[in-house]
């Protein structure tokens, strides 16, 4: 349950930043003005939320390696 949550979480992301670029290309073609904060600030928050996910990912695969290898060493010794 919990990879799915964050592949939804990634999905999602991905596909808000795509969104923003298009709105972003079409807004400026019609001639309006973007500000430059506004694209600083949704950058920045997918890259947090994306990092932390990764984060979280690493953290995972970390403590099931770990878990595994001292399985492993327990099995060598019996």
């Amino acid at each position: 349950m919990k990879n799915r949550f964050s592949k939804v979480i990634v999905l999602l992301s991905i596909l808000t930043v795509i969104s923003y670029i298009i709105a972003v290309f079409l807004m400026i073609i019609e001639g309006y003005h973007v500000p430059d904060s506004l694209t600083y600030s949704v950058f920045g928050m997918f890259g947090v939320e994306l990092s932390a996910l990764a984060g979280i990912k690493i953290k995972d695969k970390a403590q099931e390696y770990k878990r595994e290898r001292q399985f492993d060493d327990f099995n060598n010794i019996v």
